[in-house]
Parts: C-alpha cells; sequence; structure tokens
C-alpha cells in the first residue's frame, strides 16, 4: 500500500483571484486544453457561447495537447476586464480546463508513494508554505487504501524508494550547512549513475549509504572548513556563467536582475570562454558570496531549506521511474537552484536584506520563467554531458 504525502499549506490554499499580485492567467503560459473539457465545452446549449469556447483552441500543440489562444497581451483568452476568467464568471469552475482545475496542485503518482504538493510559481502559495510560519512537518502522511502494487514491485521502483528515503535522510540532517547536504546529493547521484553503467545498483547499495550519510557529511564539512575541498575556480566560473546566461534566455523580469553597470553583471556580459575570463568570473562571485552568506545563513536559512524540500517533491525528484529521467530531474532541480542562488546573491549585494514581499515575488518569478520551462530537460537531450553532474556538483558548496 502506499502512503499519500499531502503538502500542509494546500488545506490552507484558496485562490485569491483579482488579490493576486501576478495572476496564473498572466503569466504568459501555454495552457492545455484536455479532451473531456473540449467535449463538455461542445455540449454547451447556447450556440453563441459554444462557439466561443470551442473558438479558443489554438493550432498549436504542445507535446501533443491542444492549447488555448492567448491575446496580444500574452494572457489567457478567456481573462477578462475585472481580471476574473470569463469562463468561471459564466459557467462555473467546473467548465474550467483541467490544468485551470488543479493549479497551482501538483501530484507526483511514485510506484512507493504520492506526493500531493504545489508549484512555487503561485504567490498564495509561496507564502503559505514559506511565510506563514515554517512548520518543521511540512506534509501530511496518510495510507492509500485498496491502491495496491500488485505483485511484486520492478528493481526501479524498489530502487527509486531507497533513493527518496535517502535524499529525505540527507535534507533532514541539518546540523550539516545546506551547500554540502545539496553538494552530497548531487556526489552521490552522479557516482550511481557512473556505477550503473558497469553494473546493476540494487536497494541495499543505497541502504548502505543511508547509515553512511552521518560520517560522510561529517567528513565532507571538515575538509570544507579546512580548505581541502573547495570549487575548482575555472569549473565554477564556467558553471555560473551558464546559469547567468539561463537567466539571460529565460527573461528573468530587469527587477530581479542587477545593472549592467554592477560588478558580477559586467563581468559575465564581458567574458569570453577562457580559463582566465572563468577564473576572473569566480573570483567576483567569491566577494558576492562573502557579502550575502551571512544573510543566507541567517534570515533565509531555515526559509531555503524548506523551500528546497517542497521543491523536489514537486519536481518529483528522485522518484523518478527510469535512471534517465532521474538524472534529468535532478540536474534540472540543482540549476534551478542555482539560478535562485545567483539572484539571491546579486540582490543581497545590492539591497541588503530583502523584504518578505520582495523575495516572495523572486521565488515566483524563478519557477515562472524556469521551472515552467522544458529549457534544460531538452537541453539534455541534445548534450548528454550535462548529466554528468559529477563534474560539477562540487559548485554547490557554494550555495546558501
Amino acid at each position: 500500500m502506499k502512503d499519500i504525502y499531502t503538502l500542509k499549506a494546500l488545506e490552507k490554499f484558496e485562490c485569491i483571484g483579482t488579490d493576486c499580485p501576478r495572476s496564473c492567467c498572466e503569466a504568459n503560459w501555454y495552457f492545455a486544453i484536455d479532451p473531456p473539457t473540449v467535449d463538455k465545452w461542445d455540449q454547451v446549449s447556447k450556440e453563441s457561447d459554444r462557439k466561443w469556447l470551442l473558438g479558443s483552441i489554438s493550432d498549436i500543440k504542445v507535446d501533443g495537447e491542444k492549447q488555448l489562444k492567448v491575446k496580444e497581451d500574452e494572457s489567457c483568452y478567456f481573462f477578462n476586464e475585472d481580471k476574473l476568467c470569463e469562463i468561471q464568471v459564466r459557467y462555473g469552475h467546473s467548465y474550467l480546463p483541467c490544468v485551470c482545475r488543479e493549479y497551482p496542485r501538483v501530484n507526483v503518482n511514485a510506484p512507493y508513494r504520492v506526493y500531493k504538493t504545489a508549484s512555487f510559481s503561485c504567490p498564495e502559495i509561496v507564502r503559505l508554505v514559506l511565510f506563514d510560519g515554517i512548520e518543521e512537518s511540512l506534509y501530511v502522511k496518510s495510507p492509500l487504501k485498496n491502491e495496491m502494487l500488485g505483485g511484486i514491485p520492478d528493481n526501479n521502483a524498489t530502487l527509486n524508494c531507497s533513493l527518496d528515503q535517502f535524499v529525505n535522510n540527507v535534507l533532514d540532517l541539518d546540523k550539516f550547512p545546506l551547500g554540502v547536504r545539496v553538494f552530497y546529493i548531487a556526489n552521490i547521484f552522479g557516482e550511481l549513475t557512473i556505477q550503473a553503467n558497469r553494473s546493476p545498483i540494487n536497494s541495499s547499495d543505497i541502504d548502505q549509504l543511508i547509515k553512511q550519510t552521518k560520517n560522510n557529511l561529517y567528513g565532507i564539512n571538515l575538509a570544507v572548513k579546512q580548505g581541502k575541498l573547495k570549487p575548482d575556480p575555472v569549473t565554477a566560473g564556467s558553471f555560473w556563467k551558464v546559469v547567468y546566461s539561463l537567466a539571460k534566455s529565460r527573461e528573468i523580469d530587469s527587477v530581479f536582475m542587477e545593472s549592467e553597470s554592477s560588478p558580477l553583471t559586467k563581468i559575465f556580459d564581458e567574458s569570453g570562454d577562457s580559463n582566465e575570463d572563468y577564473i576572473n568570473i569566480y573570483k567576483v562571485i567569491g566577494e558576492y558570496i562573502s557579502v550575502a552568506r551571512p544573510e543566507l545563513r541567517t534570515n533565509y536559512g531555515n526559509l531555503l531549506q524548506t523551500y528546497i524540500k517542497v521543491y523536489f517533491s514537486g519536481k518529483g525528484f528522485p522518484l523518478a521511474p527510469t535512471a534517465k529521467t532521474t538524472n534529468i530531474t535532478i540536474v534540472e532541480c540543482m540549476v534551478g537552484l542555482c539560478l535562485l542562488q545567483l539572484l539571491l546573491w546579486m540582490q543581497i549585494r545590492s539591497r541588503g536584506s530583502l523584504t518578505d514581499d520582495f523575495l516572495q515575488d523572486l521565488i515566483v518569478e524563478v519557477n515562472r520563467k524556469y521551472a515552467h520551462s522544458s529549457t534544460v530537460a531538452e537541453r539534455l537531450e541534445e548534450d548528454s554531458h550535462m548529466q554528468q553532474i559529477e563534474r560539477y556538483c562540487i559548485c554547490f558548496l557554494d550555495l546558501f
């Protein structure tokens, strides 16, 4: 039998409609339209409304799904002048496309566990999870009755269950710096991928890792403190340049970026691809880290730890069905965290402490522009070298 883990914030969540600072209807997203909803619209008795509803469907398809048209301002076809959904006004919630009825809820159905979580692209979810009193227990656990696994689970199912236990075990060890824990998780996944290419791995290998976790984290943390383990400047400089280019390509709002004359932005924009350029980038990164780290360790430490736990579960990490998708998911998760971190470094350096409202907007912006994008997954399909996270995971030691 499966266990269901339900995000506590969902018990309080209600769409705040016109009070929302960043309506999902204006988010410049493609809105998928599911066949049952199309059938329902096709049965509307009023002919003018039926044509109006069906006329909203675009010829564009994304991943084989039909999409709703958008207006010139890129808001949803049904977003009216009162900043409300015209479908909801006329016909009620049940006539909305499935994606609109469910958003921001996210269901991750894995062989051993179901996560009922939510997306941080919704401002109200960000507020409830991160700013409405951070709780140690983020999820409510309950059994999912009458849903049996059906026979002996396959190796992938058993392995992913063990990987999930491993990740949660590491994240719960909050006596160690968050960057050390994130580095350890990423490094282990990189090593497991290499090992799996030589011979199959099983859940007992992961169980052994869980037993060794405290000692391994202690050793890593000690090596970091002694300066024996630190990012290579060339590797780190090139990595952070890729993260910065991602922010630019996803058109992160300029409010959350630095001015072009700021030291880090300037060196990113002016640097080439030589080792010397990368070393200079990382040197400036180090200056930003030294300014921002006290704030990140004190004011934002618990908040960012909570963010990571919910962010991971919402992306389905590590409860993926195959090793291939697990690799893609971990890279997506880690790069997303690094994108948020880079923007935090920039903003803390220029603003000092951030207000809750600004931080909430920053998190929403990153998740809207990045987490709802398939950019990294598409790049990974083209460049398998990016999946070799063991090459650059040492950069994560700089996080948080």
